[in-house]
């Protein structure tokens, strides 16, 4: 996940650095959600089983990563927002 992150480019304003990190969330969810699905059908020993296990969970961590950084994304976006308005009035 961190290195789609790195190939984003680097200026990306608000609106534009918030679709690119829905496209990557929507991506990890639909990642997630096959891997969970491999895990609770596909399992055949408790070592894959738990190999997988782990994988699924760090996507679910990389999930969390992505959702905390369009928070902070969205923040700065909204304080920007807010400091513009200010100078104007």
């Amino acid at each position: 996940m961190v290195e789609e992150i790195k190939r984003m480019p680097p200026k990306l304003s608000g609106n534009k650095l918030n679709i690119e990190f829905y496209k990557l969330e929507m991506e990890l969810k639909l990642k997630t959600k096959q891997l969970a699905e491999e895990v609770l059908n596909g399992v055949t020993d408790t070592s894959e089983y738990m190999s997988l296990y782990e994988e699924y969970i760090e996507k679910v961590n990389d999930i969390r990563k992505v959702n905390l950084s369009k928070y902070v994304v969205h923040r700065k976006s909204i304080i920007e927002l807010l400091d513009k308005f200010i100078r104007r009035g």
